[in-house]
């Protein structure tokens, strides 16, 4: 073989290896999640407004036996500043109330949210919940709750609970459509953020998330019952005839804007 046909063939060899690996990583690129689209499902910017509306019923004893109080009210939650701490970038969140869309707007608290680590932090009571880790996968889990002290007692209705024992959050479907009531929305994730269910408590949940919009339904069902001290005598009853004490709450996005 003469040098000239030698140095074409490992000229040609060369290009051809340069070759496959662009490939390589042009289909290695390809492939790659797009975290930016994960994070529009809770868009993040001063002015951005979200309105619900909100059912509950809070279960408690009273000397005429179980009684069951309902409300519907609205919810107003609105960004309307962004400070840094430790480095991080926090948006402020008012949160306001009324009875009835005639009602003024009265402020309620004041929340915060924050990225950090790829993990969306709300803090809300001086409490802090991871609620959504990026990427948002089918089949992911978190300890939402880390932060928060799970046996705390929490008075509802004038009666004693644990409200945050045995919650675990974790993806159940992400970029599907769905209709929270109000609207269609093309793309969203749900996240359980509780399923568990004994003899004496019940505590199970979701979150729906959709691109663009943010929280747009919430379901919690956080319920005890000792049924007179026979907790078994009352297993195949449903929660809202059994339950001692506790709470059901609905949250449903009825307004938004940027």
């Amino acid at each position: 073989m003469n040098k000239v046909r030698l140095i074409e063939r490992t000229s040609i060899f060369i290009l051809f290896f340069f070759m496959i690996i662009t490939a390589c990583k042009k289909d290695t690129l390809v492939n790659q999640p797009d975290y930016k689209e994960d994070f529009k499902y809770y868009p993040l910017h001063i002015g951005a407004s979200w309105t619900y509306e909100i059912d509950s019923m809070v279960f408690y004893k009273s000397i005429n036996g179980l009684e069951i109080d309902t409300n519907h009210y609205l919810v107003k939650e609105t960004i309307v500043d962004t400070f840094t701490t430790n480095g991080n970038l926090v948006y402020r969140i008012d949160k306001f109330e009324r009875l009835t869309e005639q009602d003024p707007w009265n402020i309620k608290t004041v929340y915060s949210i924050y990225i950090v680590n790829n993990l969306l932090i709300r803090t809300e009571e001086n409490q802090k919940f991871i609620k959504l880790t990026i990427p948002i996968q089918k089949g992911n889990r978190w300890d939402g709750n880390q932060y928060v002290d799970k046996f705390n007692e929490i008075q509802i209705g004038g009666e004693s609970i644990q409200l945050y024992k045995d919650w675990e959050s974790k993806v159940l479907n992400i970029n599907k459509p769905y209709n929270n009531g109000w609207m269609n929305f093309d793309s969203t994730a749900t996240i359980e953020i509780a399923n568990n269910e004994t003899l004496i408590d019940i505590r199970n949940g979701t979150e729906v998330y959709a691109k663009n919009y943010g929280l747009v339904y919430r379901y919690l069902r956080v319920l005890d019952t000792q049924c007179n001290g026979n907790p078994i005598d009352c297993k195949d009853l449903p929660w809202e005839v059994k339950a001692d004490k506790g709470f059901i709450v609905k949250q449903k996005l009825t307004g938004f804007q940027w």
